[in-house]
């Protein structure tokens, strides 16, 4: 298996990596795309559509009522849509800009207060999350 060599640091966090004593640069992780939230707000905006467009006429002198409602259930899911792609670095360039970049001896966070610097040796506590996923044949990733 080939070794990939990790994305390029940029100066500004070498700086800061240097000053700390990090050691060499190992990995660098980006944000989450937040799809999870983007695809099923925007799955509900079209079905809400598409019911609303089909139920409309066949409603008969009830239409507008119908149209009304259908209406504000699309306009709720497209505010949740609008909320998580702006909120994603896939459209947000500060979000994008949110990442960790892991050093030998320690990791620097660019978040959205600014930068922050942390040595292994002063972690006090670890918290571990443990995430156990199905797929669809039923075995564990």
């Amino acid at each position: 298996m080939t070794q990939l060599a990790p994305p390029a640091l940029p100066p500004d966090k070498a700086t800061v990596a240097l000053a700390h004593d990090l050691g060499a640069h190992r990995n660098t992780f980006a944000p989450n795309k937040r799809l999870r939230i983007i695809i099923p707000f925007a799955l509900l905006v079209v079905l809400f559509v598409i019911i609303t467009a089909v139920l409309a006429p066949a409603a008969g002198s009830n239409w507008l009522v119908l149209a009304v409602m259908f209406g504000s259930f699309v306009a709720l899911f497209l505010a949740g849509l609008v909320y998580g792609l702006v909120t994603s670095p896939l459209v947000s360039a500060r979000v994008r800009a949110r990442k960790i970049y892991v050093f030998e001896r320690g990791f620097v966070h660019v978040g959205r207060d600014g930068t922050d610097v942390c040595r292994w040796d002063a972690v006090r506590t670890v918290w571990q999350s443990i995430v156990q996923m199905r797929s669809a044949h039923g075995e564990m990733r």
